[in-house]
């Protein structure tokens, strides 16, 4: 997460994710699934605006938040105004320019709230940690606790079960994302998951991110070893294209190519920063209707407590 002062307030600016793993479990009594997930941070920014107001109200720039009050980016600022980190009688005004493609399974939604959340700590000097805003992030979404603190984190439950992973940082990951301009419900690539399965479905035995010492994180992954997301299979089958795209990667010199979420962005993990500028120009060159981007993983900008799973406890 980046902060800027602007003549008016504060600029922020949101970082995306991908998932370097996603294991996902059967469906819960409350309707979700619990995961198991191994996020990264990458450079790729929305950006959001924030001028302070003298007055309790939140005005938004409708250009950039189309959905008004649904918008996760209100809701995170509504949240905030109400509590007691807020000072009172202020108000916010919110402007955001997306970059992040949405229904991508790039988290550009909850990182846009999670932004708001520390932006406006920042706009009006609350000395408010990441682990103290927690319990507004997780009334957010699954994926907004993760964007509190960034890098890379292992993620369970429905996603709000943070751990920070590694605690040591060895070097920076380079990727390719390429969104193909098309979205992939969530809602419906989780049912087409549950359709797939037998209803008696269970997760057992040992997840492979438990086999990983954490200092050998970064050593596995570029190698490849352990990259891996369950709803690969379901969402090519639902769309095709989606299917011809992940071929189409697979003829370049990645290490590997993974989707990202539940789609619809594919991503390619790359040896060198050089590599992917390279793959990158390639791909947009060929690809007219898909927006390629080469990013790099990011280091934490925040810490929270890890958070154990229920198995754990």
């Amino acid at each position: 997460m980046r902060f800027e002062t602007t003549s008016t307030g504060l600029r922020v600016f949101a970082p995306a994710k991908i998932n370097l793993y996603l294991e996902v479990g059967p469906r819960r009594a409350d309707g979700f699934h619990d995961i198991d997930s191994l996020f990264v941070a990458v450079g790729l920014y929305d950006e959001i605006e924030l001028t302070p107001l003298p007055a309790p109200a939140i005005e938004i720039d409708e250009s950039g938040i189309a959905d008004g009050e649904r918008n996760l980016v209100w809701s995170a600022a509504d949240l905030f105004l109400k509590s007691s980190f807020a000072p009172p009688d202020v108000g916010v005004r919110l402007s955001l320019h997306k970059r992040i493609p949405v229904g991508a399974g790039l988290g550009g939604g909850s990182s846009d709230a999670a932004a708001t959340l520390l932006g406006l700590c920042r706009l009006w000097g609350r000395d408010v940690s990441a682990a103290e805003l927690l319990p507004l992030a997780e009334q957010l979404g699954s994926d907004v606790p993760f964007f509190l603190a960034g890098g890379v984190a292992r993620c369970r439950g429905r996603g709000e079960e943070v751990v920070s992973w590694p605690k040591e940082r060895l070097s920076k990951l380079h990727f390719v994302l390429v969104y193909p301009g098309v979205s992939v419900s969530t809602k419906e690539a989780y049912g087409n998951l549950d359709r797939s399965r037998d209803p008696n479905f269970t997760l057992t035995g040992t997840s492979a991110l438990d086999t990983i010492p954490r200092e050998c994180t970064y050593r596995l992954l570029a190698k490849e070893d352990v990259l891996f997301n369950r709803f690969e299979a379901v969402v090519y089958a639902l769309l095709p294209p989606l299917q011809q795209l992940y071929n189409r990667l697979h003829k370049e010199s990645f290490a590997k190519v993974l989707l990202s979420g539940s789609g619809s962005t594919i991503f390619g993990l790359c040896e060198s920063g050089e590599e992917a500028c390279r793959l990158s120009e390639k791909l947009s060159a060929e690809l007219p209707e898909a927006e390629v981007f080469a990013v790099e993983s990011l280091d934490a900008w925040g810490e929270l407590p890890d958070i154990e799973s229920p198995a754990q406890r």
